[in-house]
C-alpha cells in the first residue's frame, strides 16, 4: 500500500478545489498578518501560516486518507485490526481533551495577544484537530461528516468555516504602530 501511493491532488472535486482555494487564502492571509500585526505577534503569526501551510499540502495530496491507510495496513499485520475501534476512540477522545487544553490555555492569551490572534489559533488548531480526528475514521464520525446539510456535506462546513475563521481573522489584523509611523 506505502508503495502504491503517489501524491496527487487529492481533491479533485469543485468543492475541494474551494477548500484548497480558501486554505490558499489563510495561508497567504496569515503571511500578511505577520506584516500588519504587533511585532509580538508575529511569531505565532508565522506558525499559524506554517500549519496552514501544512494543512493546504495534506489536503491538496490527500495525506491524511494515505497516513490512515498505512494504518489500516500495520493494523491487519501486526495483528491488531479486529480491536481497533479501542485504539482509535482512545485517539479521538485524546484530541477532544488536546483540543480543549489548548482552548483553556489561548482564551487568557486574549487581552495580551488581541482577539484576531486567539480566534485564528483556535480555529487553526480546531482544524488540525478536526483532521486528526477524520484520519481516525471512526464510523459514527464518518456518518455525522457525511450527512448533508444544505446539499454541503458537514464535513465541508466545518473545514471551511474553520479555514475561514483563521483567514478573515489574519486579514481583519490592524496595521501595528511602529514608532515613528501611524
Amino acid at each position: 500500500m506505502i508503495a502504491d501511493w503517489s501524491p496527487e491532488f487529492g481533491a479533485p472535486t469543485s468543492g475541494g478545489s474551494l477548500t484548497i482555494a480558501i486554505y490558499l487564502v489563510a495561508c497567504l492571509a496569515s503571511l500578511y498578518a505577520v506584516l500588519r500585526d504587533k511585532p509580538e505577534n508575529a511569531a505565532a503569526w508565522l506558525g499559524i501560516f506554517i500549519q496552514v501551510g501544512l494543512l493546504t499540502i495534506n489536503k491538496y495530496f490527500d495525506v491524511q486518507t494515505w497516513f490512515a491507510d498505512i494504518m489500516r495496513d500495520k493494523a491487519h499485520i501486526s495483528g491488531w485490526y479486529d480491536s481497533r475501534r479501542v485504539f482509535q476512540h482512545i485517539f479521538f477522545i485524546s484530541c477532544v481533551i488536546m483540543f480543549l487544553l489548548i482552548t483553556f490555555w489561548i482564551i487568557p492569551l486574549i487581552n495580551r495577544r488581541g482577539y484576531a490572534l486567539s480566534i485564528a489559533m483556535l480555529s487553526t488548531f480546531f482544524l488540525t484537530i478536526f483532521v486528526c480526528v477524520r484520519a481516525v475514521s471512526l464510523h459514527s464520525i464518518d456518518s455525522f461528516l457525511g450527512s448533508p446539510v444544505m446539499g454541503v456535506s458537514m464535513n465541508d462546513v466545518f473545514e471551511r468555516c474553520g479555514i475561514a475563521v483563521t483567514a478573515i481573522s489574519a486579514l481583519v489584523v490592524r496595521r501595528s504602530a511602529f514608532p515613528g509611523k501611524r
